[in-house]
């Protein structure tokens, strides 16, 4: 869940840090109170595309970070194979944005790409607006859901296992290939030379 977000040279905001209790889910407010604020940087931190305009005036930076506690075995598992281990349940992620409008993402501490930290946070938060569910429109991450209710941890780890053996068979039958088509290859071309060699009835000491 969403526990603190830490707010710097946001649009109007100089700063602003946040503590959510468990149980939160729904943010609302009078028009101007700051929302729109809030979800911006919620989304920046997220890996949403953002632009230099989101900087607040006579700033040079702007910084949003996340932590997220509480996560799943599983994404904390993801997280340490692609480089970003996790000493508890906990996941801070940050971004930095320029005035001249560059970013930078980081999980927690570390660079990360902003593709990287965009699949992570589906897995973290789900933001519903108007007419909008990111989330569960995402045909790619339905298959999560109907594994959750399943409840077949183990088999899909053991499929994982099986299908990066398969395509490390795959690609060590594909080099074979290549090697055997670049031997015949090798052997056309020697065989047209010999027989050239042959056609030419060079005799010895004949330059």
């Amino acid at each position: 869940m969403l526990q603190t977000l830490r707010i710097e040279n946001i649009a109007v905001i100089e700063y602003a840090e946040i503590e959510f209790d468990k149980g939160f889910c729904v943010l609302t407010g009078e028009t101007g109170a700051g929302k729109s604020i809030l979800i911006d940087s919620l989304n920046a931190v997220l890996g949403s595309r953002t632009s230099k305009e989101i900087v607040r005036n006579g700033s040079e930076k702007a910084s949003v970070s996340a932590i997220f506690s509480q996560c799943s075995d599983h994404l904390l598992k993801e997280l340490s194979e692609l480089g970003f281990p996790c000493d508890d349940d906990s996941v801070l992620l940050s971004r930095i944005i320029t005035v001249d409008g560059k970013s930078s993402c980081r999980i927690n501490g570390l660079p990360a790409t902003t593709s990287i930290v965009r699949k992570i946070a589906k897995k973290l938060v789900n933001i519903h607006g108007q007419q909008d569910s990111y989330i569960l429109t995402d045909t790619l991450i339905h298959h999560v859901f109907v594994d959750r209710m399943a409840e077949c941890d183990d088999l899909i780890s053991s499929y994982h296992i099986l299908y990066e053996k398969y395509l490390s068979l795959k690609k060590e039958k594909e080099n074979i290939n290549i090697d055997e088509s670049e031997k015949a290859r090798r052997m056309d071309i020697l065989s047209f030379q010999i027989e050239e060699l042959s056609d030419a009835d060079i005799t010895l000491g004949e330059m």
